[in-house]
């Protein structure tokens, strides 16, 4: 039977124990990075929540700004007018020459 003849139970065990320790020493190692990436990724998600509490809201704005705002508004909405009549008075325009007869 060749070399299994050879090996003693006391060698065999400490092959294996050997074997085991080597194993479980990967293992261990294997656990320790994905447990140091998951503290990492903790981290992170932790700062991500942290961050926006930390940061000063914007006050409200004053009623200057607010008054600007509206005149800056009111001006668009006339302008937007303006440009309205004018395309319609463009497209009337356009069809001084059309005659329709029913």
């Amino acid at each position: 039977m060749g070399v299994v003849d050879s090996i003693t139970a006391a060698e065999l065990e400490n092959i294996v124990a050997k074997a085991v320790k080597a194993a479980v020493t990967v293992v261990r190692q294997e656990l320790d990075k994905g447990f140091n990436e998951l503290q990492d990724y903790v981290r992170h998600l932790e700062e991500r929540v942290a961050s926006p509490e930390a940061v000063a809201r914007p006050s409200a704005p004053d009623s200057a700004e607010l008054n600007e705002l509206n005149d800056k508004i009111d001006a668009v909405t006339r302008e937007n007018r303006r440009i309205e009549v004018a395309a319609n008075e463009a497209e009337q325009y356009s069809r001084r020459n059309n005659l329709r007869i029913r």
